[in-house]
């Protein structure tokens, strides 16, 4: 056996189990999610935050299990964003207002967070229908 072909063998090998490693222990972190009374911050690390969407433009908030389940949705590629970052089953839809019209997430807990934002939402509607009064 060559030498050379030895040596890409192992090294292809070292780099499928790094990037495994990789993918299950950072990947899950890059992308947190904070919900606020003001709406929904996204971090990328945890600390640095990159959107945000204010709680007045969004229109609905869904929890979604499986991929199956978002094809009843009629999403247009170029105005969809999709930032799952962990390898689960529950997806958090959330549509809104403006040029991105959905988001799709994967917070650490799904159900949790969709609690939160809902009641936060809700709080919001009934505020600006005057019941918050």
């Amino acid at each position: 056996m060559n030498i050379n072909l030895l040596i890409a063998i192992i090294g292809g090998v070292l780099f499928v189990i790094v990037g495994g490693y990789l993918m299950i222990k950072v990947v899950p972190v890059m992308y947190n999610y904070r919900v606020t009374r003001f709406g929904v911050e996204i971090f990328i690390f945890r600390f640095f935050p990159i959107y945000k969407i204010a709680i007045d433009k969004i229109k609905n908030v869904d929890l979604e299990e499986g991929l199956t389940s978002l094809r009843g949705y009629n999403f247009n590629p170029f105005r969809t964003l999709r930032l799952p970052n962990r390898f689960t089953r529950i997806y958090l839809v959330i549509e809104k207002e403006g040029v991105i019209k959905y988001l799709i997430i994967t917070p650490p807990n799904a159900e949790l967070f969709y609690t939160d934002l809902k009641a936060v939402w809700s709080a919001d509607q009934a505020d600006r229908a005057g019941f918050g009064q």
